[in-house]
């Protein structure tokens, strides 16, 4: 008798099947009913240009429109609609150190085309604000800001919006990949797992640590 004709080896396997596609379809449907805004700002990189030895500090000049320059920093950061609906009038505004000075930036969409407006609402020293009129799910802005003068690589981002959850990530602090790990389609690829025998176990204590995590998010 071939292994796929034993009554008990069908029985393992139907159970495993009917268990997967009972969580597909309760996921499909909490997904379809749960409705989501959430802006999530990642601060991809922020890297001093130049850093000079002190035995040497006194003998080099660096200047910008002729002005003497302490520091410069490129820094990148990414926009992105995490949730599942559109969001309009997304306040984006960034604050680096004191004495920082933003002498030029340049922005990315994705996708490239069909994107809203993007209007520069003040650029002043430290500050850059930017007002995003429309972010559909998935939609991305990614901005690289070129920064002198920095006493150092501290930058606030602000993204308060009415009814819009917002959280800002930072790849120093290893975040990107847990949020990445915990997003909305891993969590589901999860719970599918947590209904397989051998697998749910570990399946489930994934759960636990990405819910856990978003609790401590929320807390904070």
């Amino acid at each position: 008798m071939a292994w796929y004709e034993n009554p008990t080896v069908a029985a393992i396997l139907g159970g495993i099947v009917g268990s997967i596609l009972s969580v597909i379809a309760s996921v499909y449907i909490w997904r379809r009913t749960q409705k989501t805004k959430r802006i999530d700002c990642v601060i991809h990189d922020i890297t001093s240009l130049f850093s000079v030895s002190d035995k040497i500090k006194d003998q080099l000049e660096v200047k910008f429109s002729g002005n003497d320059v302490d520091a410069v920093y490129l820094i990148s950061i990414e926009v992105i609609n995490t949730g599942n609906e559109a969001i309009t009038n997304q306040p984006v505004n960034i604050r680096l150190s004191d004495k920082s000075k933003i002498i030029d930036y340049s922005m990315k969409t994705f996708p490239p085309v069909g994107f809203g407006n993007i209007t520069e609402i003040k650029k002043e020293d430290n500050c850059l604000d930017i007002k995003i009129d429309l972010l559909n799910p998935e939609d991305r802005v990614s901005f690289e800001i070129v920064s002198i003068d920095n006493i150092d690589d501290s930058i606030d981002i602000y993204l308060k919006n009415a009814n819009v959850e917002s959280r800002v990530i930072s790849s120093k602090t290893g975040e990107v990949t847990l949020t990445d790990l915990m997003s909305e389609k891993n969590m589901m690829t999860l719970a599918m797992l947590s209904a397989i025998p051998f697998f749910g176990g570990f399946a489930r204590s994934l759960i636990n640590v990405g819910l856990a995590q978003r609790i401590g998010r929320i807390g904070k």
